[in-house]
């Protein structure tokens, strides 16, 4: 399944796989591709606003000079077109503020962070993301493996719980079972 996001000059695109993310994204530099397993995506978030400073300075410096021109034609009466510079800078204002794009990074441990823009398809996108790395998580890691040692077990279900891959009733009976195991196989021993 396949997902497009575009604002202005950006666009991004998610491609949902069995075990991972294909993630591009393209901008005025450039495009780069990215394969992310879900083991490599986090789940903390954070939300971000990206500004077009360009418009900002300009705006800035076009109503000052506007604004001193404005003076200036006030007090000795010649016509500098003081109203062009304001005019400018009300444009670019407008500019600046259309121009602004909102997105959330979705922190992974390799590459760069995914970007989620904001619109009408950021929720179904971010919790796409969650429920597939959930759900990948889940059926590949809450399992006992026999072949780990009880520490490296007790180590990974904490770390399913920490990432809410498994709630905490569950953590538990993991561990309850992992702990009778392991002394079930000591009693069959010692008989």
């Amino acid at each position: 399944m396949k997902y497009l996001q575009k604002k202005h000059s950006i666009s991004v695109v998610y491609e949902f796989l069995k075990d991972g993310i294909n993630y591009t994204y393209q901008s005025n530099a450039g495009q780069n591709t990215y394969s992310y397993k879900y083991e490599d995506i986090g789940s903390e978030t954070t939300e971000h606003e990206s500004k077009n400073t360009y418009y900002y300075n300009t705006f800035i410096s076009t109503m000052v000079i506007g604004i001193i021109l404005l003076f200036y034609r006030i007090y000795s009466g010649v016509n500098m077109y003081s109203y062009l510079f304001l005019l400018a800078s009300a444009t670019l204002c407008a500019l600046y503020h259309v121009t602004k794009i909102n997105f959330t990074l979705l922190s992974t441990n390799t590459h760069s962070d995914l970007v989620i823009l904001h619109g009408k398809d950021h929720d179904v996108i971010l919790n796409k993301i969650r429920d597939m790395r959930r759900s990948y998580l889940r059926n590949r890691y809450y399992v006992h493996d026999k072949n780990n040692s009880q520490e490296v077990e007790a180590r990974k279900f904490g770390w399913l719980m920490d990432e809410q891959i498994i709630t905490e009733d569950e953590y538990k009976r993991s561990m309850l079972l992992l702990y009778e195991s392991e002394n079930s196989v000591e009693t069959k021993t010692i008989q």
